[in-house]
């Protein structure tokens, strides 16, 4: 057989090439790594300087006093559009109970001024 021109069996000249593009595979694989895991550890580092910051200003006086004010003032709030929403039904509750009275005293003298008729007799 010729040189060169055998299939499958690489000859040193191409494993000459060969190794180099090996090692910078092989130095990319290694830096792309390095670049992953450095952003996997600092995006930890950061979530747990987050949570260190979150959780002491929750434990603070300043923090519990500026809840407690939020707090408060939908509380009184919410009292407040309670309050008006009672005092709308009271009235529409008296409302009803007006016309129901007015209906009454109506349905009352229908009934008088029927009973005069058929009776013949006229009451005051």
């Amino acid at each position: 057989m010729e040189k060169g021109l055998t299939m499958g069996v690489a000859g040193p000249e191409a494993w000459q090439h060969a190794v180099p593009f090996a090692q910078l595979l092989i130095v990319i694989a290694i830096v792309l790594a390095a670049l992953i895991g450095g952003l996997v550890k600092g995006f930890r580092w950061l979530d747990d300087r987050i949570g260190e910051r979150i959780a002491n200003w929750s434990t603070s006086k300043d923090f519990r006093n500026a809840v407690a004010d939020i707090v408060t003032q939908a509380a009184a709030g919410w009292n407040d559009i309670n309050n008006r929403l009672h005092e709308e039904h009271r009235r529409g509750i008296k409302e009803l109970r007006d016309r129901d009275a007015e209906r009454l005293e109506s349905v009352k003298r229908a009934h008088q001024r029927i009973d005069a008729l058929l009776t013949g007799k006229m009451t005051p």
